[in-house]
């Protein structure tokens, strides 16, 4: 006895139907997957864009830079 109740009533037709369905469906899932990866990315690009536009903004609304903190004292921004 096989898998199936009725192992004549899986013919070739079916056994490759439910194969091409099962291929759909990976397929379909690898899909999705990559589009929500997608839009995550994009979420986060975006909450990174604000957060930084936020620091900054409050640093000029205390009236100082926030990014001279990280240059050590007696060496400029340039590069020379």
């Amino acid at each position: 006895m096989g898998i199936f109740r009725n192992e004549a009533f899986m013919t070739d037709v079916a056994v490759k139907e439910r194969l091409s369905m099962v291929a759909w469906m990976i397929d379909r899932y690898d899909v999705l997957r990559i589009a929500i990866s997608r839009r995550s990315a994009i979420v986060l690009s975006a909450d990174a864009i604000l957060v930084t536009a936020t620091i900054f903004l409050f640093g000029q609304y205390r009236g100082t830079d926030i990014f001279v903190r990280f240059v050590p004292q007696g060496q400029s921004l340039s590069p020379c």
